[in-house]
C-alpha cells in the first residue's frame, strides 16, 4: 500500500491530468506484475512443515470444506471483514477527500503512504505480541477499537478537512489494520484443521475481500448518495467492524482459535 500510494505520488506530480487519465493509470498495473515471480520464486524455496508431510491426504478437500466445515468457512470470511474494509476504506480516502472534502489531490496520496508505513513498522512487533497472548485476542481488541473510533475519526476529517487530520486519520486506521492484519494469516490457519487447511483459508478469505471489501467503494457512494451524510463511510466500516467481532468471538469460543 506505501509503495502503490508514494507511486500514485510519482505519476500525480510528473504526468499532467491528460497523460494521468489517458494511459498513466496503466503503469502501476504493469509493476504490481513483478509480484507474482517473487511470490513464486519465495515459495519454490520453503519446504513443507513436519505435520503437513505426515498428514494424511484430503481426496477433495474443497468438498470437505464446504460440507464439513462450512461453519468454519463461514466464521472465517466474517473475521477477513475488517482487515479488507480498512484496506479498502484507507485507499477510497484520497477519492473521498478531493471530491467530498476538497483537500488537495497530491496531499490526499500521503494517507496511504503513511498507512502503508504504519502497517511496515507495527506489523512485526504485533506479530510478537500475537505469539504470547494469541492473534484472536488482539484482533478481537482491534475490532472493538474500530468500531468505537471510527465515527469520531470521521467527524474529525469532516469538521477540519485539512491535510493534517487527514493524514492523522489514516495513520489511526492504518493502526488498526496492523493490529489486525498482523494476526489474520495466523489466526486463519488455527481455524483450520491441516487436512483443509490451505483450501479453507483460500475460500475464507477470496470470499471475505470480494464480499465485504471488494464492493466497499460502491456501497460507501450509495450511502452518501442515499443519506447525504458524508459520516456514511464511518458506518459502513463500523457494520463490517461488528460483523468481524462475531466472527471472532465464534473463532474464540466455538473452534478453539487462539
Amino acid at each position: 500500500m506505501m509503495l502503490a500510494s508514494a507511486f500514485g505520488y510519482v505519476l500525480f506530480k510528473a504526468l499532467t491530468t491528460e497523460q494521468l487519465y489517458t494511459w498513466g493509470w496503466r503503469i502501476p498495473f504493469f509493476v504490481g506484475l513483478l509480484i507474482g515471480p517473487v511470490g513464486l520464486y519465495i515459495r519454490s524455496k520453503l519446504s513443507e512443515p513436519e505435520e503437513f508431510v505426515t498428514a494424511k491426504k484430503e481426496s477433495s478437500p474443497i468438498r470437505s470444506a464446504l460440507t464439513e466445515h462450512l461453519g468454519r468457512i463461514l466464521t472465517g470470511i466474517a473475521c477477513v471483514g475488517l482487515g479488507t474494509i480498512s484496506v479498502y476504506l484507507i485507499l477510497y480516502m484520497p477519492t473521498y477527500a478531493v471530491k467530498s472534502l476538497q483537500v488537495p489531490a497530491a496531499a490526499a496520496y500521503l494517507g496511504g503512504i503513511v498507512a502503508g508505513a504504519v502497517g511496515l513498522v507495527g506489523v512485526p512487533f504485533v506479530g510478537r505480541l500475537a505469539d504470547r497472548v494469541g492473534p484472536a485476542k488482539i484482533m478481537t481488541f482491534a475490532a472493538a477499537a474500530a468500531i468505537v473510533v471510527i465515527v469520531p475519526l470521521m467527524q474529525l476529517v469532516i469538521g477540519r478537512p485539512t491535510v493534517t487530520s487527514f493524514v492523522v486519520v489514516i495513520a489511526l486506521l492504518g493502526g488498526i489494520m496492523a493490529f489486525y492484519f498482523g494476526c489474520l494469516p495466523a489466526m486463519l490457519s488455527d481455524l483450520f484443521p491441516q487436512q483443509i487447511r490451505g483450501t479453507g483459508i483460500s475460500i475464507a478469505y477470496n470470499v471475505g475481500v470480494s464480499s465485504l471489501g471488494g464492493i466497499a467503494p460502491l456501497v460507501i457512494t450509495w450511502l452518501i448518495q442515499q443519506t447525504g451524510s458524508k459520516t456514511a463511510p464511518g458506518f459502513y466500516y463500523m457494520a463490517v467492524a461488528t460483523l468481524s467481532l462475531v466472527g471472532l468471538y465464534f473463532a474464540r469460543k466455538v473452534y478453539r482459535a487462539r
